[in-house]
């Protein structure tokens, strides 16, 4: 039934045409109903801020136990080094464990869930360290594991915007003895790749359409940033 199913979910994503598929990254809520910028003022050490990814396909897709999740975070151009305070994700960075994942199991806004409610999750994030690119932007790609339990496969009808995942970003070590620099700087935020996993929690599909306009935010945005990330920049990392 497994080997049945992934032939399925491959030949629904080999056939599915590029048009109006989207990987889609927002601030605080699902598709239109979230924010492209989020500004904070990094004057407490209390509460956070949440991005949620989502998909859009143009073919139907199958619902899979689980996914992976490619996050990419970048600084302005010639602005580095990477900050300590977007590193957290391995034991030695500065605020690590202060990013935390949830599968979107409900509604929200307009997206409909990709997993079920009745399922068990073991998300984890994969330490990474940050990279200077050739372009003077200091990236750090972050790959995020999302296992799921079995269930019950469903048919995603094209051109419906399925919430995957939201990122849970807290404010902790921000500010005061021993807070994590950086946090002020503007950064931009890219859901640049999708995988699909089975219930052993091995790949077996990846979406077919890279990293857009839609899968991208800001935080911290300079009113008149000298040397802005733009979006062509971003794109060309990943050729």
């Amino acid at each position: 039934m497994r080997t049945l199913v992934a032939m399925l979910l491959l030949s629904l994503l080999a056939a599915a045409p590029a048009g109006g598929a989207e990987l889609r990254l927002r601030w605080g809520a699902c598709g239109a109903n979230g924010a492209t910028t989020r500004g904070f003022a990094c004057d407490r050490n209390v509460g956070a801020d949440t991005l949620v990814a989502s998909v859009v396909s143009a073919g139907d897709i199958i619902t899979t136990p689980g996914i992976d999740v490619m996050l990419a975070i970048f600084t302005p151009v010639n602005q580095g080094p990477f900050p300590s305070w977007w590193m957290m994700t391995g034991p030695a960075d500065c605020r690590w464990t202060t990013l935390t994942t949830e599968p979107m199991v409900q509604a929200d806004g307009g997206c409909q869930p990709f997993f079920e409610s009745t399922q068990s999750f073991s998300p984890s994030i994969v330490p990474t360290p940050w990279d200077f690119d050739h372009a003077g932007v200091w990236t750090l790609r972050m790959p995020v594991h999302i296992p799921g339990s079995a269930r019950e496969f469903v048919l995603c009808p094209a051109g419906t915007e399925y919430g995957l995942a939201r990122f849970i970003v807290g404010h902790n070590l921000t500010t005061g003895p021993g807070a994590c620099s950086g946090c002020g700087q503007p950064m931009s935020i890219t859901f640049s790749g999708l995988w699909f996993l089975n219930e052993a929690g091995t790949r077996y599909g990846s979406f077919p359409i890279g990293p857009s306009a839609a899968s991208t935010v800001t935080w911290n945005p300079s009113p008149t940033p000298a040397h802005p990330t733009t979006w062509g920049a971003i794109k060309s990392l990943y050729r």
